[in-house]
């Protein structure tokens, strides 16, 4: 999970962005069509207040997708708990049920 992620991939034209901006944007931009990743269900959350603060290639990308505002805390945590039934997080994952209610509250 990547919180302020328009501090990662900002809005802009990408040539006004600075080097270490445009770097990230292609960082992300590649995570999302590598192989290895797809193959194993690699889940990447980039998390902003506003989309509107996010680059648009991001937004925009085909193998973004977007949880808008409507998507309460309550029912990512639902989403999360029923994918751990099938398939447990590796050994040493920072996600489980107490960092997403630590949210909810927040």
């Amino acid at each position: 999970m990547i919180d302020f992620a328009e501090t990662i991939a900002p809005a802009g034209d990408v040539s006004s962005m600075s080097a270490d901006d445009r770097n990230a944007l292609v960082i992300l931009k590649r995570w999302a069509a590598i192989p290895l990743f797809l193959n194993a269900d690699v889940t990447i959350c980039l998390i902003s207040e506003n989309q509107i603060e996010l680059n648009p290639s991001i937004v925009q990308h085909p193998a973004f997708l977007r949880l808008g505002s409507r998507c309460r805390l309550c029912d990512r945590l639902e989403f999360i708990r029923s994918q751990l039934k099938n398939q447990e997080l590796p050994a040493g994952s920072e996600v489980n049920d107490e960092t997403w209610r630590s949210w909810e509250r927040a």
